[in-house]
């Protein structure tokens, strides 16, 4: 088990310290959510509805080659890709409303100027307009699917242009 221990000076009626009071807490809980939140291979963040990140995992300042001290210090849109902003200040709105997130998908940049494509699943608690959200990287992906996009478009033209000049 993982402990938590303060201790604070007892003092008696002359105001004289007169013994230590030792206070305990069993933190095990709390040490295994924060060791899942650092070890984690997906980004994980923790925000407010202002659209500032409170707290990220050491995955999403690897991805986004940012400080954690960067990260927490601008607004979540100057992370953003600029066609992606609006959609993502829509999905905070609904956050800020209650309604969870799921499979939101859109770009982030790096600090190396890199598109990070991620796909998000994020959940406000309504007491608190706490945001709890997972980030998965998805670019390698989205790479091969634009990739294989393009090929598909080129062997489209090739027929194409095989149809009108050898099939006549």
């Amino acid at each position: 088990h993982w402990i938590n221990w303060k201790t604070k000076p007892w003092y008696d009626t002359s105001g004289e310290v007169g013994g230590i009071v030792i206070y305990s807490e069993i933190i095990t809980e709390v040490h295994e959510l924060r060791r899942y939140f650092e070890i984690m291979n997906d980004m994980l963040c923790v925000a407010n509805t202002k659209g500032y990140y409170t707290s990220v995992n050491p995955e999403f300042v690897r991805v986004l080659a940012y400080t954690e001290a960067e990260l927490l210090s601008r607004p979540i849109y100057n992370f953003v890709h600029p066609e992606d902003v609006e959609k993502s200040k829509a999905a905070m709105g609904a956050l800020s409303h209650g309604v969870a997130v799921t499979n939101f998908s859109n770009r982030l940049l790096s600090k190396r100027g890199e598109v990070v494509w991620v796909v998000w699943s994020a959940v406000a608690d309504p007491q608190t307009q706490v945001i709890y959200a997972l980030a998965r990287n998805v670019t390698k992906s989205k790479l091969q699917q634009i990739a294989l996009a393009k090929q598909t478009a080129t062997l489209d033209n090739v027929r194409l242009i095989q149809k009108h000049y050898i099939d006549g």
